[in-house]
């Protein structure tokens, strides 16, 4: 597949077929290369890769898809994971209070009064659903002994990544375990 973004020269990438998994959720792979040049010969060579993935239906929609979100070193399993417990804990706002209160409670919650309002008021009006995950990695910010996975949150006006929540994806302790701002 070929790729321009404006006033930038075109990029090539491989794109893998996209797989369903147990979890419901679909994923496929995307390499970008560069054509080969003289000194080096041979074909193009592979430059970076992303898996893509997405929590979907029965039937994994093609790769031009635009809600697949690029995820770094995260299983399907733990994508679906981490997913599902935000949705869980975003899912009406006295869950959403009482999540505030435990990360408040526990040291874990890196936004001062104005930020979590601002997200209070966000998850209110359903601004930061499954859909405005910008991408999703696996952390090396381990509050408890878990693995986690950083879900990056774009704002629905201006900050393309505003809000970082950051999940425990242990089966059985499942939980989110901060919030905190995206690095401006």
């Amino acid at each position: 597949m070929l790729c321009q973004r404006e006033g930038q020269d075109p990029e090539a990438s491989e794109l893998s077929p996209t797989t369903r998994h147990v979890q419901g959720t679909c994923s496929f792979t995307a390499r970008r290369v560069l054509e080969a040049n003289g000194d080096r010969g041979g074909g193009p060579q592979p430059l970076e890769s992303a898996q893509f993935m997405l929590l979907d239906g029965l039937v994994c929609p093609d790769q031009t898809d635009r809600r697949y979100v690029p995820t770094y070193d995260v299983s399907p399993d733990a994508f679906s994971t981490s997913y599902r417990t935000w949705q869980r804990s975003s899912s009406s706002n006295s869950e959403f209070l009482m999540l505030l209160n435990r990360l408040k409670d526990e040291g874990h919650l890196s936004l001062d009064s104005t930020e979590a309002d601002n997200l209070r008021k966000a998850v209110n009006a359903q601004m930061l659903l499954l859909q405005s995950v910008s991408r999703v990695t696996k952390t090396e910010r381990a509050i408890i002994d878990t693995d986690s996975y950083a879900l990056f949150f774009r704002d629905q006006d201006v900050h393309p990544n505003r809000y970082v929540v950051y999940v425990g994806a242990n089966p059985g302790r499942e939980q989110v375990i901060a919030i905190s701002p995206a690095f401006r």
